[in-house]
């Protein structure tokens, strides 16, 4: 599969917009796909820049989404799993701010949702704030978990009163997500289990290092993210993807409590977090580097995993991943399909003889 996020520019007038980027990006994209044959695509968010869609007739939906992953002889004709990013969600802090009547609060968020549902075929596939969904073959099985991270971070209290962006009828109450997360991640049955969301776990670019201005950043660790990261490494999950920020990076996080841990295939236990936003913005920024992870992840004392990066670029690339009973090979690729980093995890000595996909679990049944 391929996974993309922070690409919605199409349409978008903002000045770090940049719709060439982009399409170059999406050609790379349906080339290599013509080869790997992906199953699907995996899209973290911030699918219409600068501030969302309002409905599911924009035409946004065919110049910044169809019409940019049209892919190579029908190459990219697969289901993007998506989740909403930040920028999904302005709609509706724009109609709540404005005033607007109450069916209109959510309008932004329920569009992308209500898409979904809204064509008898759709490549688009964002079902619900949160979902989950599997993938099997003969040799391994694969659970992915789709959380809105936006809601997590900014809709914290129970009743929904904390931020305008949070009110409206489509808006869950964040506590059955809490139990919902947890009992998927606790119960999987799968060989692999990779949640995906907008926000990072941990990042060296402009949204994520540290108040105390290291080397330039600005933002700061969300501590929601250091919690998930928490529950992640808690149920030995191997990978963790998202955007966000406007680069690619790749860290590698491993218990501090329990440096030795393993995995329950007796390999060495680490989460590959995998951020993947620089598809189509030009204002991404590295800063930090491994002193600063250093100085703010590593010494977060909330936080059970220590990280060491192993790329982190803002040229602009998306990434490839394949993942089988013994391997999980990261590759990130630049417009030319050049391999800018990669990275393999090896899980298990168990022979494998070409195991092709058997199931896949159509978007309308995906959702929660």
């Amino acid at each position: 599969f391929m996974t993309v996020g922070d690409w919605g520019v199409v349409g978008c007038v903002h000045d770090d917009c940049n719709s060439t980027r982009a399409q170059e990006m999406a050609n790379a994209m349906g080339v290599r796909a013509v080869n790997l044959q992906p199953h699907f695509v995996i899209s973290v968010g911030d699918h219409f820049y600068q501030d969302g869609v309002n409905s599911t007739t924009s035409p946004r939906w065919e110049t910044t989404f169809n019409d940019l992953f049209a892919g190579t002889n029908g190459s990219l004709d697969v289901p993007f799993y998506g989740v909403l990013g930040n920028h999904d969600w302005e709609p509706n802090e724009d109609n709540y701010l404005a005033g607007d009547s109450e069916e209109t609060w959510d309008q932004g968020t329920r569009s992308q949702i209500e898409y979904t549902s809204s064509k008898e075929r759709n490549r688009f596939c964002l079902p619900s704030y949160y979902y989950t969904f599997a993938y099997k073959t003969e040799k391994v099985s694969v659970r992915f978990v789709a959380f809105d991270s936006i809601f997590i971070q900014n809709c914290p209290a129970p009743d929904k009163t904390t931020g305008p962006m949070c009110h409206g009828k489509s808006v869950p109450p964040i506590e059955p997500f809490w139990k919902w997360f947890n009992s998927v991640l606790e119960n999987a049955t799968e060989d692999f289990v990779i949640p995906f969301a907008h926000h990072p776990l941990i990042s060296i670019g402009k949204h994520g290092l540290t108040n105390t201005n290291i080397d330039g950043c600005r933002g700061g660790p969300e501590s929601v993210m250091t919690g998930v990261g928490n529950i992640l490494l808690q149920n030995k999950v191997p990978m963790y993807i998202s955007g966000h920020d406007h680069n690619t990076e790749l860290f590698v996080g491993t218990s501090k409590a329990d440096p030795g841990a393993k995995s329950k295939w007796g390999k060495p236990l680490e989460l590959v977090s995998l951020l993947t936003g620089s598809f189509g913005k030009t204002d991404g920024a590295t800063c930090g580097a491994q002193g600063g992870v250093d100085a703010v992840y590593n010494a977060d004392v909330e936080s059970k995993l220590k990280w060491q990066m192993r790329y982190g670029s803002v040229e602009p690339a998306y990434s490839a991943i394949t993942l089988n009973a013994t391997h999980l090979v990261v590759e990130v690729l630049d417009k030319n399909n050049k391999i800018l980093t990669s990275y393999e995890s090896q899980y298990s000595n168990a022979a494998v003889n070409g195991a092709s996909w058997l199931l896949v679990v159509l978007c309308a049944l995906a959702a929660i």
